[in-house]
């Protein structure tokens, strides 16, 4: 523990801390009722403000319950390695509670709210696989378990048809691929659908052939499915190990979040296409639509951060035998987003190198005729393998030609990119 000579009524952050988040919230609150109260007056109480006003309530109990869980690591923060990855994924329930109320609040510009939401959303799957990862290289030798298993690690179900992957860094690699194709493509396609919308042309929830939103949620749906079934297939075969973890808890508690997120604003979008969904006020179906999806999860975070403090409990990190590093230096670990940008420039690396690698096997190998006997092979008069006028070589029809002999390497060899 950092001395208080040293650091100042700072060093002992940890008995005070608690103290201020609960005194700042009941601030909050007798700030946010009143004026919750007001504007619902003046407005009159119309359909859209009573939602609104009661996903305030939600959104008024899930902060608490979130933040607090966040404060809890934050304070017993003794296995870095791990828990920035835990505090980053707690960080979704509040963003997507947050970001739900604002849409509610001011449909017309949900669009930009969501942009932040989404981008979050392939962030958090991110650091649940580096969670993952981190944990068995610290308390295993990962190589080594990998080692164990069979040479090739088979697909599951509904890819089944896929080429077998071989075990090892090349297992892991692709692992990683999958999921971080999402990163990257999640935040692209939603950079991409905001300039789209900005120029009036994204046609939201339209299933037409010249509809750039239907593509686009395809393209998020189709990666959103591998990386999770990427995640999938790395539990499955490291699940022993990752059993003192309890994977399973956590992997459902973001799989819920995403899960709702993403299929509740799929199908309202059937809803709005297929006319179930009819004006509303002075609001469009769309927004309508919009306004829903935002309301059900306000509701839907409250479930969520409960199950967050239980999948992501702060209780296993207490040791008062491990100094903490300074509060202010956890919180900069977690705002450094960098090490992404260091996974994917890797991987991009990595499959350069292995692209090379494959062209130099795929070079010609120079083969001289002009010391070839009859049946096609250097040196041996009897023919190939024995005997025979036919070898595995066709002889030239003059010496001293060259034919171009192509290596290919196998699926086993090296740590190609993903399929």
């Amino acid at each position: 523990m950092p001395s208080t000579s040293r650091y100042g009524v700072f060093g002992l952050w940890r008995s005070w801390i608690r103290s201020i988040v609960v005194a700042v919230y009941a601030i909050s609150l007798c700030v946010g009722l009143p004026f919750l109260i007001i504007t619902l007056q003046e407005q009159g109480a119309s359909s859209h403000v009573e939602a609104w006003a009661a996903a305030a309530i939600f959104l008024a109990l899930t902060l608490p319950i979130s933040l607090w869980t966040i404060l809890q690591h934050l304070i017993h923060y003794t296995r870095p390695y791990l828990q920035r990855h835990i505090i980053r994924i707690l960080w979704m329930v509040p963003i997507y509670s947050l970001d739900a109320w604002l849409g509610l609040r001011y449909p017309n510009a949900a669009i930009y709210f969501d942009t932040c939401r989404e981008c979050y959303e392939a962030y958090v799957i991110y650091n649940f696989m580096m969670l993952l990862l981190n944990y068995l290289n610290h308390e295993y030798d990962l190589d080594s378990c990998l080692k164990d298993y069979s040479a090739n690690r088979k697909h599951l179900i509904p890819f089944c048809c896929l080429r077998a992957w071989p075990m090892g860094d090349t297992f892991v690699r692709r692992c990683q691929q999958g999921v971080l194709l999402y990163t990257v493509v999640r935040p692209a396609t939603t950079v991409l659908s905001l300039i789209l919308v900005t120029a009036g042309v994204y046609k939201d929830g339209e299933f037409t052939a010249d509809s750039p939103w239907m593509y686009l949620a395809l393209v998020n749906n189709a990666t959103q499915i591998w990386a999770f079934y990427c995640l999938v297939l790395f539990y499955r075969t490291t699940r022993h190990e990752l059993r003192p973890l309890r994977p399973i808890g956590k992997f459902i508690c973001i799989k819920f979040v995403v899960f709702f997120s993403f299929w509740q604003s799929f199908v309202l979008s059937i809803l709005v296409a297929t006319g179930v969904i009819q004006k509303v006020w002075v609001f469009d179906p769309k927004i309508v639509a919009a306004s829903l999806q935002d309301f059900l999860v306000c509701i839907e975070m409250f479930i969520a951060a409960i199950g967050h403090h239980y999948a992501f409990s702060y209780t296993e990190f207490i040791n008062v035998t491990v100094e903490s590093p300074p509060w202010y230096a956890a919180i900069v670990t977690l705002c450094d987003v960098s090490d992404v940008g260091r996974d994917v420039a890797d991987h991009i690396n990595h499959a350069r190198r292995s692209s090379g690698a494959r062209r130099r096997l795929l070079d010609e190998e120079v083969v001289d005729y002009s010391t070839m006997s009859e049946s096609g092979c250097p040196g041996d008069e009897s023919g190939c393998l024995g005997g025979g006028t036919d070898g595995p070589i066709a002889s030239p029809e003059s010496g001293g030609k060259r034919v171009r002999e192509m290596k290919v390497m196998s699926s086993d060899e090296g740590n190609g990119p993903i399929i």
